[in-house]
């Protein structure tokens, strides 16, 4: 789960959120998240399509924000 906050001053709009894993998929839509206003973004992650051992899956989001459209996110873990 990720939280974002929206401190603009217009709604935040999420155009798309790419794993660059088949293994990581976001669960459900993503809707606007208003001035001020919190959002969770859930993932889920099928384990079994992950060769053992230690893994990073980026997350790119694009989004209306005017100061920063792309944001990488990244997920680690070890995978046993």
């Amino acid at each position: 789960r990720f939280t974002v906050t929206n401190r603009g001053k217009a709604p935040l709009h999420f155009f798309q959120a790419d794993a660059d894993s088949p293994a990581l998929r976001l669960k459900g839509p993503m809707e606007d998240v208003a001035p001020g206003k919190k959002a969770t973004l859930t993932f889920v992650l099928e384990p079994a399509q992950i060769k053992k051992g230690e893994t990073v899956i980026m997350i790119s989001l694009t989004s209306n924000a005017p100061l920063r459209p792309l944001v990488n996110l990244f997920v680690a873990g070890e995978i046993k």
